[in-house]
């Protein structure tokens, strides 16, 4: 009887390193929009309205909040620190159609969030008729 050679070695596993956890990325802002920016015609006048809360939810009273049109008129605002009005801003709005940018700032008037834009009356936005925006913040660092 014919004799079969062996059968060739197990090969032995490689160890191959696992990756470590991945970090979480943290925003470059240490404030972000809360949702998405909305709009309706609730309000008496033309405002932009809205709340700034910690990580957890709770509204923060004492941050400052920047309104400036696409020509530079601005203004700013600190959330309230009263009862159920803590942490709500409001800007009434001047002067018709514009673009207008809102943002979280420091003491010193440097971004503590990104600019969000409304394109507030202008033609052809989807925005003609809206009087009212609501932008929310959320701290989440």
């Amino acid at each position: 009887t014919p004799t079969l050679p062996p059968p060739p070695p197990t090969p032995k596993p490689i160890n191959t390193p696992t990756p470590g956890p991945t970090p979480t990325p943290i925003p470059p802002f240490p404030y972000v929009l809360d949702g998405r920016v909305t709009h309706d015609n609730k309000c008496p006048g033309e405002y932009i309205i809205g709340v700034v809360k910690d990580a957890e939810g709770h509204p923060l009273p004492g941050v400052t909040v920047r309104m400036e049109d696409e020509y530079g008129n601005g203004d700013t605002r600190v959330t309230k620190s009263n009862g159920e009005e803590a942490g709500r801003y409001e800007f009434v709005i001047t002067g018709g159609a514009r673009r207008i940018y809102v943002w979280v700032v420091d003491e010193g008037g440097n971004p503590l969030s990104p600019r969000v834009e409304i394109a507030h009356r202008l033609p052809n936005s989807g925005y003609e008729n809206m009087r009212c925006h609501y932008v929310n913040w959320r701290k989440v660092h």
